[in-house]
Formats: structure tokens, C-alpha cells, sequence
């Protein structure tokens, strides 16, 4: 037969084995939910690095845009440039045939006017 002590003893390991046990599950729980935390922050992550890179490709594209633009301006300012060039030498070059013609245009009048006069 058992004794008080022995009934004491055997409540105190049971005790203390559902402590333990007890224990355990509630460790083994923060486990779960922590590697629930991290599997969660991880998709998060893939998901922003996936964003970055397609952000990055995106800028990519756009610095190759802007460098096309930037030549499209520069070829635009080489064009309107020769352009006005060449309308300044076209406006010189009418006054110069302007002139020249009026003064054709007086030796002519000198040369068929009457010698009298």
C-alpha cells in the first residue's frame, strides 16, 4: 500500500511533468507563430524586392528615354540652329540682290534717258 509520501511524491511528478509538458506546448506555440511571423515577413519581402527590381527595370527604361531625349534636343538645337544661320545669310543675300538690282536698274535708267536733259 502507498503511503501520504508516496501519494505526495507521485502528485508532485505528475505535477511537474504537466508543467513541463505544459511548457512545452506553449514554447512549441511561440515557435509556430513566430515561424508564422517569418514565413509572412518573407513573402513580404519577396513581394518588395520583386517591386525593386521591377522599379529598377522601370528607371532603367526611363534613363534610356531621357538619354534619347537628351540627343533629340541637343539634334533639335543643331537644326534650328543651322535653320536660323540660314535664314540670316538668306536675308543678307536678298538685300545684297535688292541692291544690286536697283543699281542696275539706275545705270539702266541713266544709259536710256535722254542726253539732252
Amino acid at each position: 500500500m502507498m503511503g501520504v509520501v508516496e501519494w505526495t511524491a507521485l502528485a508532485t511528478v505528475v505535477t511537474l511533468l504537466l508543467g513541463i509538458i505544459g511548457l512545452v506546448i506553449r514554447v512549441t506555440d511561440r515557435i509556430n507563430t513566430a515561424s508564422g511571423h517569418a514565413d509572412a515577413a518573407s513573402t513580404r519581402a519577396d513581394a518588395a524586392r520583386a517591386l525593386v527590381e521591377s522599379v529598377d527595370s522601370r528607371v532603367a527604361a526611363l534613363r534610356v528615354d531621357l538619354t534619347r531625349l537628351e540627343a533629340d534636343v541637343v539634334n533639335h538645337r543643331v537644326d534650328v540652329a543651322r535653320e536660323y544661320v540660314s535664314k540670316d545669310t538668306l536675308a543678307n543675300l536678298e538685300t545684297r540682290i535688292v541692291d544690286a538690282i536697283n543699281r542696275l536698274g539706275d545705270r539702266l535708267d541713266k544709259l536710256l534717258a535722254p542726253r539732252g536733259e
